[in-house]
């Protein structure tokens, strides 16, 4: 077994290797930091093993990792092979413990149960995006992040279930025909019995054992043997969750049976449907805000999202103000003129400017975004890159990816998007010590995002970016175009 010195040996000048976070039967994960990028990662080395495509196993994990674009799935950074031919990759570091480690201590308290299955779910539906099955979702393959964010991680045993997506996901199967892989304890009756003709479906149930352990701090079947526990997924009945837990509300214990139907087409036959569940149609995107200081903030966005949507002339619209001067502020201007550290452009993966934003930006730069940025082309869907603001009321403009950059439809434009866009706009921010930045509707022009679903998405987290306090941003501001509606 590595340990933490001999890596940090193998990985010097680029990797800080810190300290030992944790051992398996297969290798171990290390903390550690990226010296160019001053970022804090977790580094992922297999040893030990007897598998010979461990490595090419571990390349496709690497590999669906880095290509789900959604801040609830952990991300890979990096994938190599060490001296002594082990693989390692380099993923994001989460920083706190994984679900089933909250759940030694019992059930989920009933808003942190909701909102950790919304974010499980909506990483989940990233990943059935590009055809991937994960065919080992249980709560340890959960992490819990110190901002309350949930994180879906581990996608060693994952497959392709669809002849689309991108091409690096699209390799010869590395297990063979019938072999059964996944936890008993949380895996659907098809993938037991029927392992090749399961699909999302499969994780679904998975999906639905590990939200049935959150609710009532059990899991569905507990047999200890493995054939009678694999007979009680396919035949038995689990006990109803409000019997076990009566303050459990309705709609969850309905989510959790429709996810356990044995037959697959009883199920949800999406995450985005279960999303969908639990949000409710009445409610808002912003969740159960039990928060009563969020509550008023909410509140008072709902008074002034029909102006906002509706159009109107040029100036401010409304603000928001947060402890320590900070504030959001809602605009309607041209965001070319607008003065700010930071502008933020939304373009393709080419960079090409030609229409909406990324032209005006550009052209008021003097041409300075078209060329700075030629270095970078092409940028993958969902990423963020800097350039200087040239003759713009600005330092940087910071280009978010919000179309393929072959222009092939290979994603429809999502609310993970532009929360991942957001996230490394703030990255950017952040680490450049700046202290205002002005965005547009990121995706609502030729990516065709809904212009209100866009706008719900980014109040939502930059109201709680600025209320949390983990930004060093003091200004924001939204800028919606001028004349008709957003």
């Amino acid at each position: 077994m590595i340990d933490a010195s001999t890596l940090g040996k193998e990985l010097a000048g680029r990797y800080s290797v810190e300290g030992l976070l944790g051992v398996g039967s297969m290798g171990a994960v290390f903390r550690a930091r990226h010296l160019a990028l001053a970022r804090v990662v977790a580094i992922k080395v297999l040893t030990g093993h007897t598998d010979p495509n461990a490595g090419e196993r571990m390349l496709r994990e690497a590999r669906i990792s880095a290509l789900i674009k959604s801040p609830h799935v952990v991300g890979c950074y990096d994938f190599g092979f060490l001296s002594s031919r082990s693989p390692f990759m380099v993923m994001e570091y989460v920083g706190g413990p994984s679900l089933a480690a909250r759940l030694q201590d019992g059930p989920l308290p009933l808003d942190d149960l909701r909102r950790y299955m919304l974010h499980a779910a909506r990483g989940m539906a990233a990943a059935t995006e590009l055809g991937v099955m994960h065919r080992d979702l249980k709560p340890s393959n959960m992490l819990i992040a110190p901002s309350g964010e949930l994180k879906v991680a581990d996608f060693g045993l994952a497959r392709l279930t669809a002849t689309t997506g991108p091409s690096a996901l699209r390799e010869q199967p590395l297990t063979a025909m019938g072999t059964v892989l996944g936890t008993p304890f949380y895996m659907a009756p098809e993938q037991a019995w029927s392992p090749q003709e399961s699909d999302t479906r499969a994780d679904i149930y998975s999906y639905g054992a590990s939200f049935y352990h959150a609710a009532t701090g059990q899991r569905p079947f507990e047999e200890q043997e493995l054939l009678p526990l694999l007979l009680a997924h396919r035949q038995d009945i689990p006990a109803r969750p409000r019997a076990l837990r009566p303050e459990l509300d309705e709609d969850v214990q309905t989510v959790l049976e429709r996810c356990l139907a044995k037959d697959p087409k009883d199920r949800f036959q999406s995450f985005d449907e279960i999303d969908t569940a639990l949000v409710g149609a009445q409610s808002t995107r912003w969740g159960d805000p039990h928060d009563l200081t969020l509550r008023v903030y909410m509140e008072q966005y709902k008074r002034f999202r029909p102006a906002l949507l509706s159009g109107g002339p040029a100036g401010p619209v409304t603000a928001f103000q947060f402890h320590g001067d900070r504030t959001l502020s809602i605009v309607r201007a041209n965001i070319a003129g607008v003065s700010a550290d930071a502008l933020v452009s939304a373009d393709d993966g080419q960079l090409t400017m030609s229409g909406g934003v990324a032209l005006a930006l550009n052209h008021a730069s003097g041409g300075v975004c078209h060329m700075e940025t030629r270095k970078y082309v092409p940028v993958r869907h969902g990423g963020v890159v800097v350039s200087s603001g040239g003759r713009l009321n600005a330092r940087f403009v910071f280009h978010a990816i919000t179309l393929d950059w072959d222009h092939v439809a290979t994603y429809r434009p999502t609310r993970d998007l532009i929360l991942r866009l957001l996230e490394g706009c703030f990255y950017h921010a952040d680490t450049m010590k700046l202290r205002s930045m002005a965005l547009p509707l990121l995706g609502a022009g030729r990516a065709g995002f809904s212009p209100a679903e866009c706008l719900d998405t980014m109040v939502e987290f930059l109201v709680k970016a600025m209320l949390l306090g983990g930004t060093g941003l003091s200004h924001v501001t939204i800028v919606l175009r001028e004349g008709a509606g957003v």
